[in-house]
Order: structure tokens, then C-alpha cells, then sequence
């Protein structure tokens, strides 16, 4: 922004200010610019430039100069209103002009004027002209004569004689061929590869005025031929100023190659072009200003726009409506609301005429800004001041409602639309369509869509774009991809956009399995997925919790760096940044950062100076649609870090998410066990990951098997389901008789080495049985709770199952007393001892998750198994915890131990899946044992 605000500078300085003998840059109390001086260079010709007369070019006048004093601000001839405007420009004639540059017979030897002024005069109708076959640098057009003499021969012929030949030989005869902008354009199309421009078009130039010259730099660039446009202006701009062909590098010329510098993000060379053209004593028009403010809005760089238009102004000339249009861009961009508003009192304080246009852009601007209500306003005044709408004045007022979710708004504005009898577009229903994704409506979406394709106006990528986006949003995926199978079957080819909002709406549906699927359908058509697809696809994966997944997600990251879409790019040194805006991306790109951070502190700080801050910036990407906030990503992260002792401190902001570490720090914790056991992922990475469709089949049918394994827990909790625990209710006697029982239960496990499966089983059935409503007497409580445990142990199969004379002999018993017991337990629960216990119900999630495999982060899951197997432990050993289901137990158990270890997410997508249960809905019965964790301070 700097280098061009100087380079601006340096432009009007170039053309007025530097005496032929001022050296560059000599200006005293002014520092040395190398730019500046370069362009200064550009005027040591003198106070006054050479330029050519635009007059006939015969062989005599072409050679007449006139030495003109340079202009001073404020001293510039105005054009007239139907002179060349640059590309993009409105045409000056009104809409009843039928004048083409593609079609008018273009100014000939004779036509160009014959004023000695040095500013053209308008376009007029032109005589025939023809091409001729001499390509000599020098040699100039057909003397005026010619001309005369065809009109003689013309006017000659009479009934039954001949057309007059064709001048150049070939004794042929017939119609004088012209020479038009389409035919020199054809001419360079025809041009053999190599063959310079200027060899097949110079003929013709001898024929054409600056502002001929200027449509055909126009007609060349809209036909794909920008590199023949730039070669033709350069060669002209080279000439000698005798030269015949010297005369039409003007103030047309120029301001249509400054136009079309937007087109390729060339601000420098704009700038550069504007100073040539005053150095060689060309003022500046409001149509050249115009197309360099259209240039610095291109790119992004309003400010100096806003240089431009003061710089005009300085200089004397009249704002335009196309400058007046330029000028709300730029407030638009700038995030201006008000100041494009204020626009609208300038242009009519001129006089002008404000157009439907006008009031669009700034309706438009308003609409960018997130301003709904002054948009309407505007609208209001458009309607007061006799101005009929548009289709774009309504689509604008539509978006800008979406924008600010106000659906309803945005629909009543469709109905005023229709009402005044402005018919819909594929932009209106599109607009509309993205109003309702944003509300999360898909179902109005759908709607809008079936209407839509009623009055046979057909879908673009666009709207197909949006409709996705919205189902997505509503949860409603199978609709989604069917609207994608429709946009296929009916021929719209699908984009980067599509593939990015299909990905995007299976990662907010848990559906990880489509996302990849629809990932690599992306690559099959030939789309490189940017930063936003790999952060949803990462996004998916690891939100599920499985180890494959997460296995899958990895060797995604490391494909998505070498492709340069999730590369950290390096600062400073030791400062990076990556694009990264989930918490799956955030987390795998700062473990990738931390597995890196040896080669980032190998390089050796500046003597004497302190050892500078490691530093990974997240930021999201520039085509990012998400609006999630990165404080959630920080606490996340922040657990992480502190489970595993990792030195880091972590800033969240609107913008991204800040990591600083010190090197020394984290030198020292590389080599600790932490470290070995975080970056295990990436350091030790599986060597070859299942392919997608073998992981999916495989996952399939675990989630199948683990699916009715639950439903079949869930089943069993149902049958046995009781209120509240025996000792929920206080220091009674019945909760002292639970808790003797227990503790017995778990001494005599402990003794005879049960596995601890068993002992929870145990514990379960104990619950039952005193829940049935069974009198025991505390007498009875040690041979009560030892047959419990005996009966247990030969119901699961257990190892170590203890002979039942040898358990009741050791704890001094007589036989009789087992036999009792027994009968009293079957009697209190007809026969049915089956129990399952919380702890049986982690297993078969920690199977689902693939907890027992060796797969990457085994280390981790095996951590994760002992917190939650501990935490159960306790919260088997209160009592309180028995009035829920033992599914709801392990899951909030499972829930709790993982956010302690920093594991995200805590509750993984797949259990949800198959249990249902959702922590952040209130009276979930996982989100109460989850509070009652907290309430009691119990953690692994």
C-alpha cells in the first residue's frame, strides 16, 4: 500500500513539478526514493513536450509538431460527452446509440480532422478507406487525392459498367474492402504463431485515429487477445514522435490500456502509464482518471482510489456518473455505508441525473455492510425521486436482508417484486435461496426452488450452491444430495463451491463416510480441494472419535501440506501460519507445528540478543463460509495442553488464534513422555492407512454390530429399570446395609484377584437386588453379598470363580448359608439374574471407537480406557449413580475422563450415533450424571 501511494505521488510529480535539469530525488529534506526518482526521470525532457497534431495524415502534415507548454492542474481541455470511454464505461450517447466499434467505418486520412487543435473531435460518419499492401515503417497512407480520385471513379459508374478496381493491382474489380475494427482483430487472430501483432494490423493503423486504436485495444482484450493488445500499444508507444503512427498514442490509447490493467491486478503499471502520459505532455481526462480509481478498487486498495479522485478534483475536472459509480465501490468496499449514501446529495448537488444504477450500487453497498434498513431507505428515496427499480435493485435489498438473516423481510421484498410486475431471475431466486441458508429455512429453500423450476427459469451453479448450503444447514442431508444428483442429471457441472458446501453439510451431520466419498468425487472432476474442503473433511473424521479416522485424517493432513493448501508459511522465521478453523485442523496443524518445532529452533538468534517466541498464527481462509468462533477451539486446546504439561500460551481472537512457546521450554519438553505420547499421530503415523472404501466396509459393519449390541443394552435397562437407588435417600438403614454389601463385594473380589468386569457385575446385581424391594437383614448382608458374587462370577464365566464351600468356610459360614442366600437372591428376582454393567458399557464403546486395535493414538486410548475404567470405579462406589442407566453412566464417565485429558471431541460422533445421547441437551440423562460428576467432584 505504501510503495503505491508513493508510486502515485511520484506520477503527478513526474509531469509538472520537475525542471528538465532537477536531478531525481533532490529535493531537499525529502529522502531518497529509488521509485520516485524513476519516475521523475520520466520529465527531464523540460517544461514543455512534443507531441503530434491529430490532423488528415498526409505525407505533408504528418510531419508537423507543435510544441505545447505541459498542463497544468486545473488547465486541461474537458472532452466532449460522446468521446471513447475506457472498458466498462457506460455509453456517453444514452441508450438509443447505436454506434459499435465493431461495425462504424473508422477514420480515414481525410476524416481524422483537420483542426490544428490538439485535443480530436467526435467521431462523425467516415469515408471508406482501404488497406494497403506496402509494410514499410515510414511510408505513410494514400495521399487525400486518392480518395478524391475513387469518388470520381464512383460517382463515373453508370448502368451495366464495372465497380472501380480495388487499389494495389490485381486488376480485379469490385466493393472497396473497409477497414474496421472486427477486421483487424480477425487479422491478429489469423496471424501465424510467432508473427508479431504489429505485422498484421499495421496497414490499417494508417487509417485509424487514437480512438479507433482505443476500441480495437478493447475488442482484442474481450477476444481473449490481451498479450496482442499490450504488444500493439507497447510497439506504439516506442515510435519516434515523426513517426506517422506517433500521433495515436493518446489520451485514448492510454486510458484504455489503464482500464484494462484492472483486468490483471496491474496497479504498478497503471501508475507507471499515467506518469508517461504526463511526461510526454498528455493530460489526463476524467475517463483516465476514472479507469485508474476502477484499477486501485480491483485491487484493493481504496485509499489510494480515494487519492485519485481528490487528485482529479485538484486538477479541475467534473466527476461523471461512471466516476460517481466508482466512487460508492469504493465506500462499499471500505465497509462505508453512510459515505455512499452521502454520494447520492453530491451527484445531485451537480445537476445530474441519478439511474437506477447508481441507487443500486449503493443499495449494494448498504447490503455489504450488514445494513438492511438503509438499504430500505435508499429504496424509499429511489421510489420518491421517479426511479424506476430493477431486478438488481430488488436482489440487492433480498441479499441484504439475507445477510442479516431477516428471511421473512427478504421474502416480502420477492412478494413486492412480483406486485410491480419486475419479473425474477435466476440472481433474484439465488439471492432468496442464500437468504434462507443463512436462517437455517431449507424447507422455504425447497420452495423457492420447485417455484423456481415451475416458471421454467433455469438453476445456475449459484443457486444450486445455496439450496445445498441449506439443507445442510437444516440437517436435512439425503435432500441435499438429492438437489446435488438433480444439479448433475440436468446438466449444470458442478464447482469447487459445490463439492465445499456437500462436504460441509455431511461434517455437520456426522455423516464422516460421505464427506470423504464426496472429497475424492470432488478430485475425480478435476477440483484441488482448497483449505476450507480439507478443514471439513478433518473436521469429519475426527469428530467421530474412531481410530481409523483419525488415522485417515492424518494422512490427509500430510497430503493437504505437500499440496500447499494447508502448509504453514513462514514469517519471520520462527513465526508461521496455516489456515485452520476447526478444531480437528487447529489441532492437527499445531501437533504437526510442535513435531516441527526442532527445525524452527535450529536456526541460532542474533548475538546478543534474546532468544525470540515460537509463534503459529490459525487464521481462516479467504473463502471460508464458516462462523465459528475460535473460542471454543482455544479451551479445547488449552486442556490439551495442560494434561500433557505442554509450555504453550494460546490467544483467541475474531481474526484466528495466536500459539506462543518459548524455545527453551519447549526444547525441554520434546524429550519428556508427554511429548512421545501427544505427537505420537504424527510422528509415528500408521505406514499404510486402509483405503476409503475398505475403511468404510469395515466401519460399516462395526457400527452394525455395535448398533444391536446397544439396542440390546438399552433393551435390558428398560426391562430393569428402577427410580432411585436404595441409598439416594440419606443415612438410612437400607443405605447402610448397600454400602456393607458393597464394600464386601469388593474386598472379596479384591482377595480372590476377580476381574474387575466381574466385580462391576457383581456390584450391579447387588443394586438389583436390593432395588427389587428384598428384606435382608444385616445379619444376612455377608452371606447375601458373597453368594452375589459367586453367582456372578459362574453367570459371566469368570476364571477364578471360587468354590462356594471353600468362600463361605473362609469367611466363616456354614454351608447351609449359601444355599439360603442363594434361594432368597432367585426368590427377589424371579430367576433373572442378568445384569450389565456401566462398565460392560464402556467396553462395547471403546469397541466401537476401535479402542482395542493398534491403531494410531493406541497409546492415548489406552489412557483414556484407564481414567474412565477409574472413574467408573467410583462412581460404582455411589450409590447415587445406580438411579441411571449404566449406559448413561459410561457415556458421561467416558465424557468426563477424555475432557480431563484434553481428548476432543469428549463425546465422540459415533457413539452419539448409536446411543443417542447428547451431553448439551438438558435432562439427557447422560448430561445429569454428567452435573452429578461435577456436584460431587469426582474425576479420574
Amino acid at each position: 500500500m505504501a510503495s503505491s501511494k508513493r508510486l502515485f505521488t511520484g506520477c503527478w510529480s513526474a509531469g509538472s513539478e520537475c525542471s528538465a535539469q532537477a536531478a531525481p530525488g533532490s529535493h531537499k529534506g525529502e529522502p531518497h526514493d529509488p521509485l520516485a526518482s524513476q519516475l521523475a526521470a520520466l520529465s527531464i525532457s523540460g517544461a514543455t513536450a512534443t507531441v503530434s497534431i491529430s490532423r488528415a495524415p498526409s505525407s505533408s502534415t504528418m510531419a508537423k509538431q507543435q510544441r505545447i507548454p505541459r498542463s497544468s492542474p486545473g488547465q486541461h481541455h474537458q472532452p466532449a460527452a460522446d468521446q471513447l470511454l475506457p472498458e466498462g464505461d457506460p455509453n456517453p450517447r444514452g441508450k438509443d446509440s447505436h454506434h459499435s466499434p465493431n461495425t462504424v467505418l473508422l477514420a480515414g486520412s481525410e476524416a481524422s480532422g483537420s483542426s490544428g487543435a490538439s485535443t480530436p473531435t467526435a467521431c462523425s460518419p467516415l469515408p471508406p478507406t482501404t488497406l494497403r499492401n506496402d509494410t514499410t515503417a515510414d511510408s505513410g497512407p494514400p495521399p487525400p487525392s486518392s480518395y478524391r480520385r475513387l469518388w470520381q471513379a464512383v460517382s463515373g459508374v453508370r448502368r451495366g459498367g464495372a465497380l472501380p478496381r480495388q487499389p494495389g493491382g490485381g486488376g480485379g474489380s469490385g466493393p472497396v474492402k473497409e477497414v474496421t475494427v472486427d477486421s483487424l482483430v480477425k487479422a491478429v487472430m489469423r496471424a501465424r504463431t510467432g508473427q508479431p501483432v504489429v505485422d498484421a494490423v499495421k496497414d490499417g493503423l494508417y487509417c485509424l485515429d487514437g480512438r479507433a486504436v482505443a476500441a480495437l485495444l478493447k475488442e482484442l482484450a474481450k477476444n481473449g487477445l490481451q498479450y496482442a493488445a499490450s504488444e500493439l500499444f507497447d510497439w506504439l508507444r516506442q515510435l519516434p514522435p515523426t513517426h506517422p503512427l506517433a500521433r495515436l498514442v493518446d489520451v485514448y490509447t492510454y486510458t484504455t490500456i489503464i482500464s484494462q490493467c484492472g483486468n490483471h491486478q496491474q496497479l504498478r503499471k497503471a501508475l507507471e502509464l499515467v506518469a508517461e502520459m504526463r511526461s510526454k505532455g498528455v493530460a489526463c481526462n476524467i475517463h483516465t482518471f476514472s479507469a485508474l480509481m476502477s484499477v486501485c478498487v480491483k485491487c484493493n486498495e481504496c485509499e489510494l482510489a480515494l487519492d485519485v479522485y481528490e487528485q482529479l478534483l485538484s486538477e479541475g475536472c467534473t466527476p461523471n456518473m461512471v466516476t460517481w459509480n466508482i466512487l460508492i465501490d469504493i465506500h462499499s468496499k471500505s465497509g462505508n455505508c453512510e459515505q455512499a449514501v452521502a454520494v447520492l446529495d453530491e451527484i445531485r448537488g451537480q445537476g445530474l441525473t441519478l439511474e437506477a444504477r447508481t441507487y443500486n450500487s449503493v443499495i449494494t453497498a448498504c447490503s455489504k455492510t450488514g445494513q438492511p434498513m438503509q438499504a430500505l431507505k435508499v429504496y424509499e428515496r429511489m421510489l420518491r425521486d421517479g426511479v424506476s427499480p430493477t431486478g438488481t435493485t430488488y436482489t440487492s435489498l433480498i441479499s441484504a436482508y439475507g445477510k442479516a438473516g431477516q428471511v421473512e423481510e427478504a421474502l416480502r421484498v420477492y412478494e413486492d417484486m412480483q406486485q410491480r410486475g419486475c419479473e425474477c431471475n435466476v440472481i433474484t431466486y439465488s439471492s432468496l435461496i442464500s437468504a434462507c441458508e443463512r436462517a437455517g429455512r431449507y424447507e422455504v429453500a425447497l420452495q423457492l426452488f420447485e417455484r423456481m423450476l415451475r416458471e421454467e427459469c433455469r438453476p445456475n451453479v449459484v443457486t444450486y450452491n445455496s439450496l445445498i448450503g441449506a439443507c445442510g444447514q437444516g440437517g436435512a442431508l439425503d435432500r441435499a444430495a438429492e438437489v446435488f444428483e438433480h444439479m448433475v442429471s440436468h446438466g449444470c457441472r458442478p464447482d469447487a463451491v459445490t463439492f465445499s458446501v456437500l462436504i460441509a453439510a455431511y461434517e455437520r451431520g456426522g455423516e464422516w463416510g460421505k464427506a470423504l466419498q464426496t472429497l475424492e468425487r470432488m478430485q475425480q472432476h478435476g477440483f484441488r480441494p482448497d483449505a476450507c474442503v480439507y478443514n471439513c473433511v478433518l473436521e469429519a473424521l475426527w469428530s467421530t472419535g474412531l481410530a481409523a479416522a483419525q488415522a485417515k485424517a492424518v494422512q490427509l493432513l500430510q497430503f493437504g501440506c505437500r499440496q500447499g493448501h494447508l502448509r504453514m508459511h513462514s514469517g519471520s522465521g520462527r513465526e508461521v501460519t496455516a489456515v485452520a478453523h476447526t478444531y480437528a485442523a487447529c489441532l492437527l496443524v499445531l501437533l504437526k507445528w510442535l513435531a516441527d518445532s526442532r527445525e524452527l529452533m535450529s536456526s541460532p538468534p542474533r548475538p546478543g540478543s534474546p532468544l525470540p517466541l515460537l509463534a503459529l498464527r490459525l487464521v481462516k481462509g479467504k473463502h471460508c463460509r464458516s462462523d465459528q468462533s475460535y473460542q471454543p477451539i482455544q479451551a479445547a486446546l488449552q486442556r490439551m495442553c495442560t494434561a500433557y504439561a505442554v509450555p504453550l500460551t494460546l490467544l483467541a481472537d475474531e481474526q484466528g488464534l495466536l500459539v506462543q512457546a518459548d524455545p527453551l521450554a519447549l526444547a525441554a519438553w520434546r524429550g519428556s513422555e508427554q511429548s512421545r505420547l501427544l505427537l505420537q499421530p504424527l510422528c509415528h503415523p500408521l505406514s499404510m492407512p486402509l483405503p476409503s472404501g475398505t475403511l468404510l466396509q469395515s466401519d460399516a459393519l462395526l457400527q452394525q454390530q455395535c448398533g444391536k449390541a446397544f439396542a440390546a443394552v438399552q433393551e435390558f435397562e428398560a426391562a430393569h429399570s428402577h427410580s432411585a437407588a436404595p441409598g439416594s435417600h440419606g443415612p438410612n438403614s437400607r443405605g447402610s446395609l448397600w454400602q456393607s454389601m458393597v464394600d464386601m463385594i469388593v474386598t472379596l473380589a479384591g482377595g480372590l484377584q476377580i476381574s474387575e468386569e466381574t466385580t462391576h457385575d457383581a456390584l450391579q446385581l447387588c443394586d438389583r437386588l436390593l432395588g427389587s424391594g428384598a428384606a435382608v437383614e444385616e445379619g444376612e448382608a455377608t452371606a447375601v453379598a458373597a453368594c452375589v458374587l459367586l453367582m456372578t462370577c459362574k453367570q459371566v464365566g469368570e476364571a477364578r470363580t471360587p468354590d462356594g464351600a471353600l468362600l463361605f468356610g473362609l469367611l466363616g459360614l456354614p454351608l447351609q448359608a449359601l444355599g439360603a442366600a442363594e434361594e432368597r437372591v432367585l426368590s427377589a428376582l424371579a430367576g433373572d439374574t442378568a445384569v450389565v454393567s456401566s462398565l460392560r458399557v464402556l467396553q462395547l464403546f471403546l469397541e466401537r471407537l476401535g479402542g482395542s486395535s493398534e491403531a494410531v493414538l493406541s497409546a492415548q486410548r489406552q489412557l483414556v480406557c484407564y481414567s474412565t475404567t477409574q472413574l467408573l470405579s467410583k462412581a460404582a462406589l455411589t450409590p447415587v449413580f445406580y438411579q441411571f442407566p449404566a449406559s448413561a453412566v459410561a457415556a458421561a464417565c467416558l465424557h468426563k475422563a477424555r475432557e480431563g485429558l484434553g481428548v476432543a471431541p469428549a463425546w465422540p460422533s459415533a457413539l452419539a450415533g448409536i446411543t443417542r445421547y447428547d451431553p448439551a441437551v438438558p435432562g439427557d440423562a447422560m448430561r445429569e450424571c454428567l452435573d452429578l460428576l461435577s456436584v460431587l467432584g469426582l474425576a479420574a
